[in-house]
């Protein structure tokens, strides 16, 4: 007698995801780590055949210690986004205290799915309410794609969005002799940097010349500080116009206002 079954199911939904198995379909006894490793080469790869997990790749490690066996597979690429850019952009305003997981649905499933491919030849009833460990390897599934140009894009919103609200403050006490930094913060918004940092450095190269201390030259010189800021540490949390901040104060200021009104003016951009 010849019967067929289905060679993968690929569960595409996540209501579908199950708990991890206590007790792999083909777990074998003497299983460990470097064996469930194997195993889930070999069946990403059959996998893959068949079309599923199309773009993704992942590097698998096992290893050995005292205490018994690991298999870690770290996912290097995928064909969508890890984050969710609206989480990411909502931590950033929160700023670290309020920080969640930015990880985004599609990716949140393709560790579930993973894990439970490994799972299949794995062997845990392990209690960890009861400090009770006993499976035949530890499993990690983790992202290792690099998503610092997703959280400088995100920061690049954010700091628009604000930088957005100071000038046109600032515009209606003076208006500005140059729109290039305006036409900056629009570049900002729409997350393109580099753009934004052309317009304001030539902006800024423009009144060095003629009048270094003006309005239009410290607001580019806020919107270079926010685009040095988002470079340097993309996954810092807390708003990239926190660094702009001491130039906007300083334009404001030579628009005719307080020191106070300066910062009422900062405080409300930041909020924006």
């Amino acid at each position: 007698m010849c019967t067929t079954a289905a060679a993968f199911e690929i569960v595409t939904s996540p209501v579908a995801i199950e708990p991890a198995s206590v007790f792999g379909l083909h777990y074998e006894r003497g299983m460990f780590g470097p064996d469930v490793a194997r195993e889930f080469r070999d069946a990403f790869k059959r996998a893959q055949k068949f079309g599923a997990f199309r773009g993704v790749k992942v590097s698998v490690t096992s290893r050995r210690f005292s205490g018994g066996s690991s298999v870690d597979v770290k996912i290097l690429a995928a064909p969508f986004a890890a984050n969710d850019p609206r989480k990411i952009e909502r931590n950033i305003r929160r700023g670290l205290v309020g920080a969640t997981v930015s990880t985004s649905d599609r990716m949140r499933l393709l560790v579930a799915q993973l894990e439970m491919l490994a799972n299949i030849w794995r062997r845990d009833d392990s209690d960890s309410s009861t400090d009770y460990f006993n499976c035949n390897c530890y499993l990690s599934v983790t992202v290792g794609a690099s998503d610092a140009e997703e959280y400088a894009a995100a920061h690049t919103r954010v700091a628009g969005a604000s930088l957005r609200a100071a000038i046109a403050s600032v515009d209606a006490l003076s208006p500005l002799a140059d729109d290039r930094p305006a036409l900056a913060v629009e570049s900002l918004a729409r997350g393109d940097r580099a753009e934004a940092a052309a317009l304001a450095t030539a902006a800024l190269a423009d009144a060095a010349q003629t009048a270094p201390q003006s309005i239009e030259a410290h607001l580019s010189r806020a919107i270079l500080a926010a685009c040095e800021r988002i470079t340097r540490s993309p996954w810092e949390m807390g708003n990239a116009f926190a660094d702009a901040m001491p130039s906007v104060r300083r334009a404001v200021e030579l628009a005719g206002r307080t020191v106070e009104e300066a910062r009422g003016v900062c405080d409300a951009a930041m909020a924006a």
